[in-house]
């Protein structure tokens, strides 16, 4: 092939209200887990001479990183390929994947999944595994918890490449801190958040919790205090310490008027923000990327500090969102070849890897560029911190398992832990006991 150093990498295509609207109405018709979708094999063939083009489909800041990685490739290997980087919104994204794969037809050639969510396509069948293609040197060089959301249930597999993870930090209004008198070292526990919350001013608060969506406040809690939601068999375990103390540490906030009920992203979030009203957003580390999208022209007044514990002495570290990159095993060998040629030049060498993280704003798993002088540079957004926080945190964050019925576990357990905020039980044990109970006969799963 020869190469063209002006090969047809497009601008990111943005999908709009149509295709939205068309995306949904398939996947209610086929619907993830009705049938196999995998029709082709589950492997990277061998000798397969690869395809010219090259669909990827990402959401967020990522596109912005792949595309820079694409144009590399391109001029590294002299291959004239056509990257066509697609963005679209968190829904659209993974209802159309699923639909894709089920139907065994159509999708993207990559795609990007939800980190915690990926158990769930390895669990039909549709997705290539890797396994083979992964040497040991990129095997020990990623964050070691990355792998467990490319496995099956038996831990067995690697069904992706991860491309970002989520250390959380507590992103923090300066002024506000500023305001009352704390520094960010004042900060290690939720009882010292809920302290100082109740010196914030009227109609301010420190964070901005959503009750449609808490399950992944669950999720983090769970996984900072090392907790599990399943055994190593695949039955639940949701009925425990962990989920008894994060629900109640959850319900806390609100009930002290800590928490605002606003989700991140609406309106009234980013009103809340730019007015001084919330104080901080303890999130993945992708959150810095988008603040500094979000608010703009707050530069300069906010910081990064570790998370709170979720008990004195406990662990700060834990971890809110990631992705990864997959492969339908129903596209064609030529096209499966290029996109694992592509995956890994792109997420297991290290010079590709800064610059998706620098491009993007997003976190790697790969540990081998943690010293990699970028993450000391000052940055001028958060008056002059660094990502040093985030580095640091990654390596100890918990590992969690997860299995292909975690997204269903998942989404349900924000809403037995709403109803627990909202007294429709009369203490998290029974709140943490019906969800347990009600999941296994839903789940058809045992409980440990």
């Amino acid at each position: 092939m020869s190469h063209r150093s002006d090969a047809a990498i497009s601008r990111r295509t943005f999908v709009g209200t149509m295709g939205a609207g068309t995306t949904v109405a398939v996947a209610g018709c086929v619907g993830i887990g009705d049938e196999e979708g995998g029709t082709g094999d589950d492997t990277v063939p061998d000798d397969e001479s690869m395809a010219e083009a090259l669909q990827i489909w990402s959401l967020g800041t990522q596109p912005a990183g792949i595309e820079a990685v694409a144009q590399q490739y391109v001029d590294e290997t002299g291959d004239d390929v056509d990257f066509d980087v697609s963005e679209l919104g968190y829904d659209e994204l993974h209802d159309s994947q699923q639909a894709a794969i089920a139907a065994g037809d159509g999708g993207p050639d990559i795609g990007t999944y939800e980190g915690r969510w990926t158990n769930q396509l390895v669990g039909t069948g549709g997705l290539v595994d890797l396994e083979d293609q992964i040497d040991a040197e990129t095997e020990d060089a990623m964050v070691d918890w990355a792998w467990d959301t490319v496995t099956d249930d038996t831990g067995d597999g690697r069904y992706g490449l991860p491309v970002d993870i989520a250390p959380v930090v507590t992103f923090y209004n300066r002024e506000i801190y500023d305001e009352i008198g704390i520094e960010p070292a004042d900060i290690e526990t939720y009882d010292d958040v809920i302290e100082y919350a109740d010196e914030l001013p009227e109609d301010t608060y420190w964070m901005g919790v959503g009750s449609g969506v808490l399950e992944w406040r669950w999720e983090m809690l769970l996984r900072q205090q090392g907790g599990e939601a399943y055994d190593e068999n695949g039955n639940l375990l949701i009925n425990t310490e962990e989920t008894r103390q994060a629900a109640e540490t959850i319900k806390e906030l609100y009930d002290t008027d800590t928490a605002v009920d606003t989700e991140e992203f609406t309106e009234p979030w980013v009103t809340g923000l730019q007015e001084n009203q919330i104080a901080t957003v303890t999130s993945g580390a992708w959150m810095a990327g988008s603040l500094i999208d979000t608010v703009p022209d707050m530069e300069g007044q906010w910081g990064i500090h570790r998370p709170p514990a979720v008990t004195e002495g406990g662990n700060r570290a834990t971890n809110h969102g990631g992705s990864n990159l997959i492969i339908a095993n129903h596209k064609d060998d030529a096209a499966v070849a290029r996109a694992w040629d592509f995956l890994e030049f792109a997420l297991t060498n290290e010079e590709q890897v800064m610059t998706i993280a620098e491009e993007a704003g997003i976190f790697p798993p790969l540990e081998t560029v943690y010293d990699d002088d970028w993450w000391e540079q000052e940055q001028a957004f958060f008056g002059g911190d660094t990502y040093e926080p985030i580095v640091e945190l990654a390596p100890e964050i918990p590992t969690m398992r997860l299995i292909t019925d975690h997204r269903e576990v998942y989404e349900r357990m924000g809403d037995f832990i709403a109803d627990y905020v909202e007294d429709e039980y009369e203490s998290a044990d029974e709140m943490a006991a019906d969800a347990e109970q009600t999941l296994a006969d839903d789940l058809g799963r045992e409980i440990a």
